[in-house]
């Protein structure tokens, strides 16, 4: 077997982060890094959530809206409400 470059770049549902944060390829390093996310956007949430995780905390989503179904759709019934 030989050797191959990793890529450069890691993406995961719209964000992505740089190899070299993960340098070297650790399964300890890939924890570090995901127990320190900070203000991370997905494609996939409403604007305004984002991705905050500490050591401490593993929650990674706090905030978010409420949704009203109007018989056809949901939509959002609410400010952006910020957890703790």
């Amino acid at each position: 077997m030989t050797p191959t470059t990793p890529p450069t770049h890691f993406s995961f549902r719209g964000a992505t982060w740089n190899w070299n944060l993960f340098s070297p390829m650790t399964r300890e390093n890939i924890m570090a890094q995901a127990a320190n996310l900070k203000n991370v956007p997905l494609s996939l949430l409403l604007p305004g959530i984002t991705l905050n995780t500490t050591p401490q905390d593993f929650r990674p989503i706090k905030d978010g809206y409420i949704l009203q179904f109007d018989g056809n759709d949901w939509v959002v019934a609410s400010e952006l409400l910020r957890g703790t």
